[in-house]
């Protein structure tokens, strides 16, 4: 589900002036201040951290080093969903997940994970997109996979991400880090347009010598 002017997002690489922050292995989140971008989260403490199990970095496309912060179903009465308000409208947003099964063959972290970004603080405003993650991507250490996910649109909007789990009950979430940019995705050139324009012409007026 996306608004228009926002795109999916796979790889870091892909969004200009992406900033990322790499999370610590804690349990503890803060606010931290990304580029120019103050990020506040909604909760100060989840009921997850890991670290080391799936370093060293995973490379350009997947930053990160192993380490970072998570939910699971183990507590709180299921995985906490983590909202992260923006001190600016930011254009794009995206995370690092990590998805592994623990020494107990745990499953909760192969399950699908969400990003929904919205316009306004703490998930008011309007949806303007939501991007799933599941257990897919760049193969690691210890049965884990880790990928980059994330939106990004063509105008400076978004105030506010939400990442949760999208089965609370029995899933849960793994964080890296994330990375955020004030920079919007270009606008097709103008050229482009009229190269396409002048391509539709062209298909009406042998369509109407067809119809001859």
């Amino acid at each position: 589900m996306l608004s228009a002017g926002v795109i999916e997002v796979t790889e870091f690489s892909q969004i200009s002036g992406a900033q990322f922050y790499d999370a610590p292995a804690s349990n503890s989140v803060n606010p931290v201040t990304v580029g120019t971008v103050i990020v506040t989260p909604s909760v100060s403490l989840l009921n997850e951290s890991f670290a080391g199990a799936n370093a060293p970095q995973y490379g350009p496309n997947v930053p990160g080093n192993g380490a970072g912060f998570g939910s699971d179903s183990t507590g709180f009465g299921g995985a906490t969903p983590l909202m992260l308000n923006f001190s600016e409208p930011v254009a794009a947003f995206g995370a690092t997940f990590v998805h592994f099964e623990n020494t107990r063959r745990d499953s909760s972290y192969r399950s699908q994970v969400s990003i929904q970004l919205f316009s306004g603080l703490d998930g008011t405003g309007t949806l303007l997109g939501t991007i799933v993650d599941s257990w897919e991507g760049v193969a690691t250490q210890q049965y884990a996979v880790a990928s980059f996910r994330g939106l990004w649109s063509d105008r400076t909007e978004v105030r506010s991400a939400e990442i949760s789990a999208s089965y609370p009950h029995n899933g849960g979430f793994q964080v890296d880090g994330y990375a955020l940019s004030v920079d919007p995705m270009p606008s097709p050139e103008p050229s482009i347009l009229v190269l396409a324009g002048t391509g539709l012409i062209g298909l009406g007026i042998a369509w109407r010598h067809a119809k001859k």
